[in-house]
């Protein structure tokens, strides 16, 4: 027992690692040239390309929105086009109708399918990722995760996109899989990609 709460434990502690410095991904700091020299940390200079797969889940519903608002294009991959809704979290008034703009390409797909996962990448020209892949594992299955990761950052090394974020509770709870988070950490840490 005490094995298991060591890795479980560990992976959790990984997975913050992750969230916490994935919310950095799409910044950078820069300087004024002013004559006081003032830092602070902005958005990148320019409106951004973003991958969101998973799009139509929770989470990735709230980055799909969110970077819409801040003027970001968003090129979504998700098995059902038709679940992307404005999220209940920054939504107001708006939430839970359906989320549009003329910014977002919504692809529908299957990240286990490396030929799906290329599509996004053929939509525009990507300046990050985010792997928000979701579901009850007896819907997606044990691998959709791993599978899935490994075809996105085979795709992103191949379009020298190099950052990425990374969030899921696949495999959380009851059916806790601690070789499919491991994997994935495993996929990312050496991918030698910004996470």
């Amino acid at each position: 027992m005490k094995f298991t709460t060591s890795i479980s434990s560990s992976l959790a502690v990984v997975a913050l690692l992750l969230v916490a410095t994935s919310t950095t991904a799409f910044t950078t700091t820069t300087t004024s040239l002013s004559t006081s020299a003032s830092t602070s940390t902005t958005s990148l200079c320019m409106a951004k390309t973003i991958a969101v797969f998973g799009a139509s889940g929770l989470t990735a519903s709230e980055c799909v929105y969110q970077a819409l608002q801040e003027g970001d294009t968003v090129v979504g991959l998700t098995r059902n086009p038709a679940n992307l809704k404005i999220p209940k979290g920054s939504g107001g008034p708006k939430a839970e109708q359906a989320l549009a703009s003329d910014n977002l390409i919504l692809l529908a797909g299957d990240v286990t399918k490396k030929s799906d996962v290329d599509k996004v990448f053929a939509a525009a020209k990507i300046d990050g990722v985010v792997v928000a892949l979701g579901g009850k594992t007896k819907e997606v299955g044990d691998s959709m995760l791993t599978d899935g990761t490994k075809n996105i950052i085979a795709a992103m090394k191949e379009n020298d996109v190099k950052r990425l974020a990374v969030v899921t509770s696949i495999g959380a709870g009851k059916r806790y899989i601690p070789s499919m988070q491991r994997n994935v950490s495993t996929m990312v840490l050496t991918s030698f990609l910004t996470y």
